[in-house]
Order: C-alpha cells, then sequence, then structure tokens
C-alpha cells in the first residue's frame, strides 16, 4: 500500500496543479494585457463571424475586435468577446459565454485579480468601493442591477461585472455567463468620446 502511495501521489499532486493552473476567458482577455497576448485559441472576425484577424474598426488610439473562440466559427451559438483595445491594450471587454461549466473557473479568475466582489445580486458588501465602481447600479444616476445573479468587482484600476443568465433567461437568451470588463483607462475614455 505504502508503495502505491508513493508512486501515484506525484502523479496526483501533478494533475493537480495542472487543473487549478488552467486558464479561463478572463485569463485569456485580461484588462491592460497587449492585444497580441491573445492565445492562437481565438481569432477575430467581422460583423458576420467571418474570420478576418482584423479589427472591426480603429478610431484613433482606440480599436475594437470581435473573437470567437476557433472551435465555435461557424457554430449558430458561438462564444464570443466583443474588446477595445486603447494604445494596444485591452481596455474593455464584453463577452458572452455559452458554456455553463465556465462560471467558477471565471469567477475565480477574477477573484484572483480583483479580491473578493464589492456587490452580489444579494446586496452590497462594499459600499464605499461599490459607489466608485464604474458597474454600480440601484442608486442615484446609475443603471439598474440586472435581474439575473450577478457579481461587481473593483479596485483602483478594473473593474469587472459577472452575470449568470442561467438564472434568469431575460438578458440573452443563447448565453450562460455574461462578462463585462473595464479598466480605468477605458471608462476615462469612453467618458471623453461622450462628452465629443
Amino acid at each position: 500500500m505504502n508503495i502505491l502511495k508513493k508512486k501515484f501521489y506525484p502523479l496526483f499532486l501533478v494533475i493537480c496543479i495542472v487543473s487549478s493552473a488552467q486558464a479561463s476567458i478572463v485569463d485569456d482577455f485580461k484588462l491592460g494585457s497587449n492585444i497580441s497576448s491573445i492565445p492562437n485559441d481565438y481569432i477575430a472576425v467581422d460583423e458576420n463571424g467571418k474570420p478576418t484577424g482584423k479589427a472591426l474598426s480603429k478610431n484613433g488610439i482606440a480599436e475594437s475586435f470581435m473573437f470567437f473562440p476557433k472551435g465555435d466559427v461557424g457554430s449558430k451559438n458561438p462564444s464570443t468577446i466583443m474588446l477595445y483595445t486603447i494604445r494596444g491594450k485591452i481596455s474593455l471587454t464584453n463577452i458572452t459565454l455559452n458554456k455553463p461549466s465556465e462560471f467558477e473557473a471565471t469567477q475565480s479568475s477574477i477573484k484572483s485579480i480583483a479580491g473578493k466582489p464589492i456587490a452580489t445580486s444579494a446586496g452590497i458588501k462594499n459600499s464605499e468601493d461599490f459607489k466608485k465602481s464604474v458597474f454600480s447600479c440601484g442608486i442615484e444616476g446609475k443603471q439598474d442591477c440586472p435581474q439575473n445573479y450577478f457579481e461587481i468587482y473593483h479596485t483602483d484600476d478594473i473593474d469587472y461585472l459577472l452575470i449568470d443568465v442561467r438564472v434568469n433567461q431575460t438578458l440573452h437568451q443563447s448565453a450562460s455567463i455574461m462578462l463585462f470588463g473595464e479598466t480605468t483607462e477605458g471608462s476615462d475614455y469612453i467618458k471623453r468620446m461622450s462628452m465629443k
């Protein structure tokens, strides 16, 4: 029995390490990272979902892209990643995932970057940070909160809004998970553009 433990324990340890290190969509499209760091598992597409490898549009220092996982090209229900870059850095993301199994991995990756959520659909956890977040809701001057289960994360540099659409299919009938992310630079850019 001891011999078996000695043989299989290292293998079990390796499997656990690999599993825990598995990247999620958050890691693949990490806010603040360079556009060139996106893994080859994804491809840029046009508005019709045709692979192009190019940006959808360019406006000064900003470019917009739409990506599909390569395995979803041609699918009727692809996971979709919309993003904006500013000076080549990923600054805004709007991600729709059709795989329910990815929720926990997505949630875990966000927590490793931004810590615990400052608010969820159950209530506000940190009122000071909540007011600072671009995704704060339900207070004067802010958008309404999602009807689905949601979590809001905030740091000095980034904000995330994670929505579990499976709970209430009102936002996006084909989606399971929706994730919105913004850097401070991305939020400032939107404000400047809206004032023009």
